[in-house]
């Protein structure tokens, strides 16, 4: 059985297929680690948050620090909702502006910029709308991390 998809074109995986993906997501965790130290104290926002993974490294390194998530899934964003109360989690397409310009400080995309690629019909210029928006994004000196990959 695939992948259906909805309406928007995300992926719908069904009960055990979100359980398999949050458990590949929750076992990268260490890994996910080494991005830390380029992270920039602050406001920091990860874009395509999926089950919180890295959200929940962040929180862990910079308690001060106020955090965003951000993802297109309904179905993540519900997960990230639940695993921090209080956090501001928003669902919205990272392709498209979300931030007014020189307000955060550090911007993570953890492999997600492979499925902006791919959810915007292999389209590169979502790619550079992206990279865009999120350099306007930063504060002067703030950071943008990139982590992605394919096999």
């Amino acid at each position: 059985m695939g992948l259906r998809y909805d309406r928007g074109m995300l992926p719908v995986r069904g009960p055990r297929g979100y359980a398999v993906y949050a458990e590949g997501m929750e076992a990268s965790a260490y890994d996910k680690t080494k991005i830390l130290r380029w992270c920039r104290p602050g406001v920091i926002a990860e874009l395509g948050c999926g089950t919180g993974t890295v959200l929940e490294l962040i929180r862990r390194r910079f308690p001060s620090s106020q955090l965003m998530g951000v993802d297109l899934s309904p179905e993540m964003v519900e997960r990230c909702r639940k695993r921090f109360p209080g956090m501001e989690i928003r669902k919205h397409d990272i392709s498209r502006r979300l931030f007014d310009e020189g307000t955060v400080d550090t911007i993570v995309l953890c492999s997600i910029m492979h499925e902006v690629f791919t959810y915007g019909d292999y389209d590169l210029g979502a790619v550079r709308r992206t990279l865009r928006l999120c350099a306007e994004a930063l504060k002067p000196g703030g950071r943008l991390i990139i982590r992605d990959g394919l096999k």
